[in-house]
C-alpha cells in the first residue's frame, strides 16, 4: 500500500503532467490518500476559492475521491508515520509524494 501526499493529489488534481506521470507508473500499486489528506485539501477549497467556484472545486475531488479508497488513520498510524518520517528527515532522506505507511516494511528491514 502506498499512501498519497497533499501535495501530490493536488498536482494531479491540476492535472500536472509529473505527478500524472508518477500515478500512472503506480497503477499497479495499491494506492490510497488518507482522510487527512481530504480535510486538508477541503479545508483549501474553502480558504482559497470563492463561493462560485467551492462548488465546482469539491465536485471535483468527491469525484477524485470517488476512484480510490481513503486510508483512515489511527493512533498507531500516526505515530509510525511521524517515527519514520522523523527518523529519515534527521538522516537527510526525502520522500518523494509517497508518504511514509508503504515505507514502514523498508524502514524497519534496515
Amino acid at each position: 500500500m502506498l499512501c498519497l501526499d497533499t501535495t501530490f493529489i493536488i498536482d494531479l488534481l491540476k492535472k500536472r503532467e509529473p505527478a500524472i506521470r508518477k500515478f500512472n507508473e503506480l497503477q499497479d500499486e495499491f494506492i490510497v490518500p488518507t482522510d487527512i489528506n481530504a480535510y486538508e485539501i477541503k479545508a483549501g477549497i474553502y480558504r482559497k476559492f470563492d463561493e462560485s467556484a467551492i462548488s465546482r472545486e469539491l465536485e471535483s475531488f468527491e469525484s477524485f475521491l470517488s476512484r480510490i479508497s481513503i486510508l483512515e488513520w489511527n493512533k498507531e498510524s500516526v505515530n509510525t508515520s511521524a517515527e519514520i518520517h522523523g527518523e529519515l528527515s534527521k538522516k537527510g532522506q526525502m520522500i518523494e509524494a509517497l508518504l511514509y505507511i508503504e515505507r514502514k516494511r523498508e524502514y524497519h528491514q534496515q
